[in-house]
């Protein structure tokens, strides 16, 4: 018996293992030589006759399980107009490089996430989900009405068999019933979260008169297998590019890990 608990264990911690793998994390940092550091935040800093840009990585998100990486951006009018900021303007590219790390190669540019579109999203998401639970709360009622009354019936009629059937259905309502209410319960906070990020972080469409600035997160779809990612500031028609080294941590036994792959000692 002891043998056999033991072989269970040791099958269920292999399962385990092989099933919730870690994800890689990322860090990406500047590809320049002049660096400003503010808050623990590697930034790049450059200007045009439009404005002054600083561009640094913030993190990793997964909004929605939808992998991503930001970017915090921080603009200045530095011209005697007033522009606009339109972040799915900003464009990015993901590169690999040759063995010799002298060769890029890049993939077509791709635009930035739009936060205007993806509030207009999540907001109709939540109106059809909200729905939902609302009409399989009400279905659930009704059918809890149903099984109730049927019950009693059954119960008149002396047929005990009968309503312990209509019981047992209605206990499944019931349940049917609190699951739905759970459901969008979590379904709102998920709703709410997502939405503060995407309307008090997230870089939004601003008008930036003279003197004055815009700042706030720019979201990129995560690239695991690049070695650079470059993210293009584009304003009045002109585009300054920050490029970045991307450096993938992999969490998993180093003998799997291709030794191209693997960060070993860089912050």
């Amino acid at each position: 018996m002891l043998s056999r608990r033991i072989l269970l264990v040791g099958f269920a911690t292999t399962a385990l293992a092989s099933c919730f793998a870690p994800e890689p994390v990322l860090r990406l940092r500047p590809l320049s030589h002049e660096v400003i550091w503010n808050e623990g935040r590697a930034a790049q800093v450059k200007e045009n006759a439009v404005a002054r840009v600083a561009v640094a990585f913030e993190r990793e998100w997964s909004l929605a399980d939808h992998p991503m990486v930001g970017f915090r951006v921080e603009i200045q009018n530095v011209s005697a107009n007033p522009f606009l900021v339109v972040p799915s303007r900003f464009y990015y590219a993901a590169c690999s490089r040759s063995a010799d790390g002298k060769v890029r190669a890049c993939q077509p540019s791709r635009p930035a996430m739009n936060p205007e579109q993806v509030l207009l999203n999540l907001d109709i998401g939540h109106s059809r989900k909200q729905a939902g639970a609302a009409n399989e709360e009400a279905l659930g009622a009704a059918l809890l009405f149903l099984d109730l009354a049927a019950g009693m019936a059954n119960v008149a009629k002396g047929n005990p068999r009968g309503a312990g059937v209509a019981m047992a259905g209605a206990a499944a309502s019931s349940s049917m019933m609190s699951s739905a209410e759970a459901e969008g319960n979590a379904e709102a906070a998920n709703y709410e979260s997502a939405r503060s990020i995407w309307s008090s972080t997230a870089l939004r469409t601003t008008t930036v008169l003279p003197g004055g600035g815009a700042a706030g997160i720019v979201f990129v779809d995560r690239q695991l297998d690049a070695r650079e990612i470059v993210l293009a500031v584009r304003i009045d028609d002109k585009t300054l590019d920050f490029p970045f080294e991307q450096i993938r941590y992999d969490l998993r036994p180093q003998s799997e890990v291709p030794p191209s792959r693997t960060a070993r000692t860089r912050p």
